[in-house]
């Protein structure tokens, strides 16, 4: 792939040839050369290329046949603002349009420098799909995170203390566990796609496997004690734990969403 951004000054272009094998945000490959060639610039809303590549025809996982009358190519666009750098390597976020379109790639072999303008008849190319894309797993993993700690749990408390309701509270607590744990495995798949969040080592992401493991334990000990309660009617040791424990979990909780 080839990712085009603008460079600091706004009006000049980086070119960041990368690899991809599958749903996840492409690396950069310093397998493929790219010579920026005269020409290429930002005007307005248009950007121009024009530019050489080397060790283009073959790469680990794939190669172009210049003999090719009806070669395959994907593209993807946006989404809205600008990178603004000169890093080959810079994190992008999830595309926001992408298509398909066939190239008549015999049409596309010539002599050496900037091609002159291709004509309708000429381009060789036919444009075959055109769809728009949205980050879904990231924003629902926030809404998700959101009405667990910030809805369910709070709301699990008032019940308690308000309706004195244990029945009711045990019941609100086991769906926020399980709304909380469907957004975390949604937060871990959204890391995978992204190559800034891939090795885990991010604030957010151990704190949050902490306190999701500390959420879970902290609802095993308000299941446990609430049934050697049920059997003596006697407060337990595990009683404390899982308040203090609660008390922890949901302003962590909540903090995490900022880091």
């Amino acid at each position: 792939m080839f990712m085009v951004y603008s460079d600091p000054s706004g009006k000049g272009v980086t070119v960041s040839p990368r690899l991809s094998y599958g749903h996840v945000e492409p690396s950069y490959t310093s397998g493929v050369n790219i010579t920026i060639l005269e020409g290429t610039k930002i005007a307005g809303n248009t950007t121009t290329v024009n530019a050489k590549c080397s060790n283009c025809r073959s790469w680990k996982g794939g190669s172009i046949d210049p003999k090719n009358t009806a070669a395959k190519f994907i593209y993807a666009t946006g989404p809205d603002g600008n990178l603004k750098t000169k890093s080959l390597t810079a994190d992008i976020k999830r595309h926001a349009s992408y298509g398909a379109f066939k190239m008549d790639l015999t049409k596309a072999v010539g002599t050496a420098g900037v091609p002159i303008p291709a004509t309708a008849d000429s381009a060789g190319t036919e444009q075959t799909s055109d769809e728009t894309d949205h980050d879904f797993p990231a924003a629902l993993h926030a809404c998700i995170m959101i009405l667990a700690f910030v809805g369910l749990m709070p709301l699990g408390i008032l019940i308690l203390r308000v309706l004195n309701s244990p029945k009711w509270h045990g019941w609100n607590q086991a769906l926020s566990t399980v709304v909380a744990l469907i957004g975390t495995f949604l937060g871990i798949y959204a890391s995978t796609m992204y190559n800034r969040s891939k090795s885990w080592n991010s604030a957010h992401q151990i704190f949050g496997l902490v306190i999701i493991v500390a959420m879970v334990g902290q609802f095993v000990l308000g299941f446990l004690h609430h049934r050697m309660y049920k059997k003596t009617l006697a407060p337990t040791k595990l009683a404390p734990i899982h308040v203090w424990l609660g008390r922890a979990v949901i302003p962590l909780g909540i903090a995490n969403g900022f880091l």
